[in-house]
């Protein structure tokens, strides 16, 4: 068996708000890179 280190991740969520009218966008990164990308009203 092969036995793997625990390492901590870094994980963002930016949330991006382009106008009252439209759905807002948060992209997920875990450690730097887009995990997810969803729109919520």
């Amino acid at each position: 068996d092969i036995w793997r280190a625990a390492q901590p991740v870094l994980v963002q969520e930016w949330l991006y708000e382009f106008s009252s009218n439209q759905f807002r966008q948060v992209v997920t990164l875990k450690n730097g890179r887009v995990v997810d990308v969803e729109s919520r009203p």
